[in-house]
């Protein structure tokens, strides 16, 4: 699709779409921007499935990338895979937590942490889970969730585990000493203008 006729359906409140598959010629389709928008506030966007109808037949698809505005941040361009049932597809499924209000470490004022918001998943399309939840349940100061930790739901791995270690921590607040420095410069300043005077 060129330029000027890309232009021309996002006037018409429209966001172009590119369809793919293995082995297929891409499609050129089109999207209304307000649902599109609407479905991006999910966080689970990345993971859900979707039927699109294309030559009046359904196609299920995942949604593989969304090109955005680097000011306005909105959507101009959407990939969308076509995925087969029996086949085992990379997909990253957004993490979850769960239980805050459990977690002794988060009660005594410690700081919740995640370091990473999603997982790189390998699955068949049915078993895409919609969240990889971590329950924060017992969770003290200083404690640390790692991948190996998680409950995966069952025929789902993880792609390159060897690459993901610490996934969540909860630790002490920072302190900031800054006031307390400057109220010791004073107080430094003030016994050297003194010891002047003694002079």
């Amino acid at each position: 699709m060129g330029t000027g006729a890309t232009r021309a359906l996002r006037r018409t409140g429209h966001v172009p779409v590119s369809m793919y598959g293995k082995g297929q010629t891409p499609l050129n389709l089109s999207i209304e921007e307000r649902f599109l928008v609407k479905e991006m506030k999910d966080k689970g966007f990345y993971s859900h499935l979707f039927e699109v109808k294309v030559a009046g037949k359904d196609q299920t698809v995942l949604v593989r990338d969304v090109q955005k505005h680097p000011v306005s941040d909105r959507p101009l361009h959407l990939d969308l895979l076509k995925v087969d049932a029996s086949s085992v597809i990379k997909v990253d499924v957004a993490i979850r937590t769960l239980n805050e209000e459990k977690s002794p470490g988060i009660k005594m004022g410690g700081v919740m942490t995640l370091l990473r918001h999603d997982l790189p998943l390998l699955c068949s399309p049915s078993h895409i889970p919609e969240f990889i939840d971590i329950d924060l349940s017992g969770l003290k100061m200083g404690a640390a969730v790692h991948l190996e930790d998680l409950n995966l739901p069952e025929k789902v791995k993880v792609e390159h585990p060897e690459k993901i270690e610490t996934l969540l921590t909860i630790s002490q607040p920072r302190v900031s000493t800054s006031k307390g420095e400057g109220a010791a410069d004073e107080a430094g300043d003030s016994e050297e203008k003194d010891e002047s005077k003694a002079e």
